[in-house]
C-alpha cells in the first residue's frame, strides 16, 4: 500500500443483520484510485484504526 501524504477518509454505511446494527468501513486516500478496506490493513474493527500499535514483547 503507498504512503498517503494526506489524511485518509472514511466511509461507513450502516446495516442491520441479526438485529444488530454493524457498518460496512472503506478508507480513501485522495491520492490512491483505489478503497482500502479495515482487512487490508490487518483489523477487524474501526476502533482500531487509531489504536497505537501493540509493541512485541522482549
Amino acid at each position: 500500500m503507498p504512503d498517503c501524504a494526506r489524511p485518509l477518509h472514511s466511509l461507513r454505511r450502516p446495516y442491520e443483520s441479526g438485529g444488530r446494527i454493524y457498518r460496512y468501513v472503506a478508507l480513501v486516500c485522495p491520492s490512491y484510485p483505489r478503497a482500502i478496506i479495515l482487512a487490508d490493513l490487518d483489523l477487524r474493527t474501526y476502533d482500531q484504526l487509531g489504536a497505537t500499535p501493540a509493541t512485541p514483547s522482549q
